[in-house]
């Protein structure tokens, strides 16, 4: 059976248990006021996704690393078809996605990093419906209850009881500052076979690939500082394995070719200007 028979296959088995809340792709996460100043609409950087920015962190459970089988969860672009975005299915779809497929499984939730598309890979889909950004990175991963109870449909009275955060980071930043808060992030979910899935989108952080990327995934509302340790002398950045909370922490595999260090340093001048106006 060929690849494209089974993504069939699992395309006909899998439908969606509740259909992507537009709420989700719409709300703008009050929690965040206080810690960073949403700009208006006047400010370019916020202008394109300030709408449905959400914001999260993380409490939970200590992890392990495990890995499941190739077809465990939906595509990337099948993914992106849920929640009705065809520009980015079609790049899901590409040759310059690329798909990851990572899991890590804690006590009570398992978080697999299933691929991500980025940059001007994604120019030539800008004018289809839902279109995409150039200027943007897309990532999407899967959550699901490790015992396999089903998540909660986002028209369940139950979702959003546990929230997740989910952010790129940036080797030698601080992630308590430099998260998907100020990288001008958003997402939409669906939950599909009782998983939830995940597509964040972001800042293009191509600029950055050869600093070194991760991408975090964790519960709660904002970054918690006690999930991951940051180390000042070589800008690492890791899963604190004393946190009992879910604090999964992945590579994100950008091409180190198209990193810009001007356009990441003036990128990094500009947000912390913003967090710390003078």
């Amino acid at each position: 059976m060929t690849d494209k028979e089974m993504d069939q296959l699992l395309k006909d088995a899998l439908s969606p248990t509740q259909e992507p809340d537009e709420r989700l792709c719409a709300q703008i996460m009050k929690k965040a006021k206080g810690s960073v100043t949403m700009k208006t609409e006047k400010n370019k950087r916020y202008k394109r996704k300030a709408r449905y920015a959400v914001l999260a962190a993380a409490v939970l459970t200590m992890g392990v690393l495990t890995a499941f089988g190739v077809w465990r969860y939906l595509r990337p672009e099948q993914v992106a078809e849920e929640i009705g975005n065809v520009g980015l299915q079609e790049a899901f779809s590409g040759d310059n996605a690329i798909l990851v497929n990572a899991t890590q499984t804690f006590r009570d939730y398992t978080v697999t990093f299933l691929g991500v598309v980025s940059g001007e890979n994604l120019t030539r889909y800008e004018e289809m419906a839902n279109a995409v950004d150039e200027d943007s990175t897309y990532t999407v991963v899967a959550i699901e209850r490790t015992d396999k109870t089903p998540m909660p449909g986002t028209a369940d009275d139950a979702y959003g009881e546990q929230s997740f955060f989910v952010s790129p980071l940036i080797r030698g930043q601080d992630p308590k500052w430099i998260n998907l808060v100020v990288l001008d992030g958003g997402y939409c979910e669906v939950v599909v076979d009782g998983v939830q899935y995940r597509i964040t989108e972001c800042d293009n952080m191509e600029i950055f690939a050869d600093r070194g990327l991760y991408l975090c995934a964790s519960s709660g509302t904002l970054y918690d500082k006690n999930a991951y340790l940051f180390d000042e002398n070589t800008g690492v950045i890791s899963r604190n394995p004393d946190y009992e909370g879910v604090n999964a922490l992945f590579d994100l595999p950008l091409d180190k070719a198209k990193a810009d260090r001007e356009a990441a340093d003036q990128k990094l001048d500009e947000i912390w200007n913003e967090l710390f106006p003078n």
